[in-house]
């Protein structure tokens, strides 16, 4: 259980992040906790104050999060009206004070404290020019089609199983359903369950620079995976897989496909 515990508050301290927004928030509950108020309180103190002792509850995480929200356990946090909380219980404290000049001080701070808790949103790190009308990045749409052609071309009959990077997992994804991906965020546990071992062994070899291509080759053909995606830049040695059963058709934006030869 305490192993449970560790686990929920590793899960707060990330979802808080590192700045002061967590201490404002646990400032202002408190200050709007004294104010006698009942509406506020039923209607947002009270729900919150529940949310958080069910969300801290390790037999809560235990019984339910792990089998049920396995990843998705901290999503529970979604449900405090934080930003509701702030602008009311910011708006008190600032009418608690009856000099012009405190209220305005403490509305500059308290703006201040969110402003810098966090980092703008709309940054290079987070948003690029869309590319396409498909607003995803066009390297995933040039491999994507390039597999679909060369499938066509083989005429298998099949949607083509495929192994890309971790990176385009969710784009791939959601370009076309002509293309089955081994596996997708299930490599991390997004979903309920775990990885399948041979699915798991497969991701572990993807996601090393320097990958295992005798042991990928063989879980890969194992899983009946007819096309393989390497990054020329990220991945080293994988050339050898020409030894193992899968064979180079091109290269697309600075990835290799290779395409499994018939037995």
């Amino acid at each position: 259980m305490v192993g449970w515990f560790t686990d929920i508050c590793d899960m707060f301290i990330k979802f808080v992040g590192t700045g002061w927004f967590h201490w404002l928030i646990a400032a202002i509950i408190l200050v709007a906790g004294s104010v006698k108020n009942t509406h506020f309180r039923h209607k947002f103190l009270y729900p919150a104050a529940m949310i958080l002792i069910v969300f801290f509850c390790p037999l809560v995480y235990g019984t339910i999060g792990i089998r049920f929200l396995n990843g998705m356990y901290w999503r529970i946090l979604w449900l405090v009206p934080v930003s509701v909380i702030i602008a009311i219980g910011g708006t008190w404290l600032v009418m608690r004070f009856n000099n012009y000049i405190l209220k305005a001080v403490t509305l500059a701070l308290t703006v201040c404290v969110i402003a810098m808790s966090g980092r703008p949103m709309f940054s290079k790190d987070n948003y690029v020019p869309a590319q396409n009308e498909y607003q995803l990045p066009q390297v995933t749409i040039d491999i994507a089609d390039a597999i679909i052609s060369d499938s066509l071309a083989a005429d298998t009959g099949a949607y083509p199983t495929v192994v890309v990077p971790d990176e385009m997992l969710c784009s791939m994804r959601q370009y076309t359903t002509k293309i089955r991906l081994l596996y997708g965020r299930d490599a991390y546990a997004y979903i309920f369950n775990e990885l399948e071992e041979m699915k798991a062994v497969v991701h572990n070899e993807m996601i090393r620079q320097t990958p295992d291509i005798g042991k990928l080759a063989v879980y890969a053909k194992a899983k009946n995976v007819d096309y393989i995606v390497f990054s020329s830049v990220n991945h080293k040695g994988y050339q050898d897989i020409n030894m193992h059963g899968y064979e180079f058709v091109k290269n697309v934006d600075g990835y290799d496909i290779y395409m499994r030869q018939e037995d």
